[in-house]
C-alpha cells in the first residue's frame, strides 16, 4: 500500500491515501502513528517530485478524520508543518488547504500555538495563491 503513494497515476495515489485513512479508522491512530505513518511520511522529501510531497498532504487529509485531533497533534501535524514553507508553491497552496481542514478538528490550544502563527506568515507569501488559501484558513481557525 505505502509503496502505491509513489505510482506515477494519481488515482492510484489516491485510493491509497484513501485506504490509509480506512486503516487509521480500523486500526486507531496509536497504530498508524507507530506502525504505518512513518513509512508513508518517509516519502517527504524535498530533494524529489514535489507530487511525493503533495501525495504526503493527501494523507494527512484523509487521515486527519479518521485520528481525530490526537493524531493530527502528534503525527500529522508535523507534515503539514513541513509543507507550509516547502520551495514548490502548490506545495504550499495544498499545505493551506490541509491547515483547513485540519483546524476544523484540532483543540483551539494546538491551533492557537502552533497553526495560526504560520497560517499568519503565509498569508503574506510571494505566491498570491499560497496567500488566499492561507488568509480562508486563518479565517477559519479563528472561528475555531
Amino acid at each position: 500500500l505505502v509503496a502505491s503513494l509513489s505510482d506515477h497515476v494519481y488515482a492510484i495515489r489516491e485510493k491509497a491515501c484513501q485506504q490509509i485513512g480506512v486503516i487509521v479508522k480500523e486500526f486507531g491512530w496509536r497504530w498508524a502513528a507507530e506502525k504505518l505513518l512513518p513509512s508513508a511520511f518517509a516519502l517527504y522529501d524535498k530533494t524529489t517530485n514535489y507530487l511525493h510531497r503533495m501525495t504526503c498532504l493527501l494523507v494527512v487529509n484523509y487521515c486527519a478524520p479518521a485520528g481525530g485531533a490526537e493524531l493530527i497533534d502528534k503525527s500529522l501535524l508535523a507534515i503539514a508543518t513541513m509543507a507550509c514553507t516547502d520551495d514548490v508553491a502548490n506545495v504550499r497552496i495544498a499545505a493551506a488547504k490541509t491547515m483547513l481542514e485540519l483546524v476544523r478538528i484540532l483543540d483551539s490550544k494546538s491551533s492557537e500555538q502552533r497553526v495560526k502563527p504560520l497560517l499568519s506568515k503565509m498569508t503574506s507569501d510571494s505566491d498570491e495563491d499560497v496567500a488566499y488559501f492561507a488568509q480562508v484558513a486563518q479565517v477559519a481557525a479563528s472561528k475555531s
